[in-house]
C-alpha cells in the first residue's frame, strides 16, 4: 500500500499535457505602444476551431502566454477582441506584452579538457570538478546583438562516442557579476531551464562585499547552457 506524505515529497516537477484542438498562430512584434517600442515585444494571435465546439469562448476558455517557459510574468485570463466564425483574435496593445531583455548568456561544458569561450578554468579537486566562468558584464546599456541561443534552454551532452545520459559528468560551475553596490529591496537570481525556471534559494546569488559582485556555485551535468540573471524585488 502506497502512502503519500506531503512532507516527505523528495522533488516535484510541474509538467502539461496537450491535445491539439485547434489551430493557434502567433505575430510577435514590437509593442504597438509608441513608449514600449524600443523594449518590450508584443504577442498577438489566433485561434480557429473549425472541428472543435466552443459555445462561449469568452467563458470556455482559459488562455495563457508564457515567456519561454516562465510562469511567473506568464499573462492569464485573457479573452478575444474579436469573434469570427470558428475563429478567436486576439490583438491587445499593453496585456499582451513581455519586456524584450537581451540574448541569453551561455557556456559550454561538454568537455572538461578544453576551455571554451566562456570558461576561465576547469579545476580538479577532491570533490569533483570545478568550472570557474569568466566575470558576467553587464549589458543594461550596451548595444543590443542578436545572437543565436537556446532561449534559456539546457543541452545535457558530453563531446565524443559517449552515451550523454549515462556517461556525462557532473561539475561544480561557479559564477560571477561583478556590481559596485549592494542592491536593496530584492534578489539577484540565475534564471533558465537549470533553475527550472524558478526563483529558488538555491539559484541566489550571494552578494561578496570584499570582492564587490554577486557569486554562487552551481552542481550542473555536463552540457550547453543558456540562463540570465533576473533581479526580483521583494514583496
Amino acid at each position: 500500500i502506497f502512502h503519500f506524505e506531503k512532507e516527505n515529497i523528495i522533488f516535484s516537477k510541474r509538467f502539461m499535457v496537450h491535445e491539439n484542438k485547434a489551430v493557434i498562430t502567433a505575430d510577435i512584434h514590437r509593442s504597438s505602444n509608441i513608449d514600449d517600442r524600443m523594449y518590450k515585444q508584443e504577442i498577438d494571435f489566433t485561434i480557429q476551431y473549425n472541428s472543435y465546439q466552443i459555445t462561449n469562448p469568452y467563458n470556455d476558455l482559459k488562455v495563457s502566454i508564457m515567456q519561454n517557459h516562465r510562469w511567473d510574468n506568464a499573462v492569464n485570463s485573457l479573452k478575444p477582441t474579436f469573434v469570427k466564425d470558428n475563429e478567436l483574435v486576439y490583438d491587445y496593445g499593453d496585456d499582451n506584452v513581455f519586456p524584450g531583455g537581451n540574448e541569453f548568456r551561455h557556456f559550454d561544458i561538454k568537455n572538461f579538457r578544453f576551455i571554451t569561450d566562456r570558461i576561465d578554468s576547469v579545476v580538479y579537486h577532491r570533490e569533483g570538478n570545478h568550472v570557474y566562468l569568466l566575470p558576467d558584464e553587464k549589458m543594461a546599456f550596451k548595444g543590443y546583438v542578436s545572437k543565436q541561443d537556446i532561449n534559456g534552454k539546457r543541452l545535457i551532452r558530453i563531446d565524443g562516442n559517449w552515451d550523454s545520459e549515462v556517461d556525462a559528468d557532473y561539475a561544480y560551475v561557479h559564477f560571477s557579476f561583478p556590481w559596485a553596490e549592494i542592491l536593496s529591496k530584492g534578489n539577484v537570481y540565475i534564471l533558465g531551464a537549470l533553475s527550472d525556471w524558478n526563483f529558488g534559494s538555491d539559484f541566489q546569488m550571494k552578494y561578496n562585499i570584499k570582492k564587490s559582485k554577486f557569486e554562487t556555485t552551481l552542481f550542473l551535468k555536463q552540457g550547453y547552457y543558456n540562463y540570465q540573471y533576473v533581479f526580483v524585488e521583494d514583496e
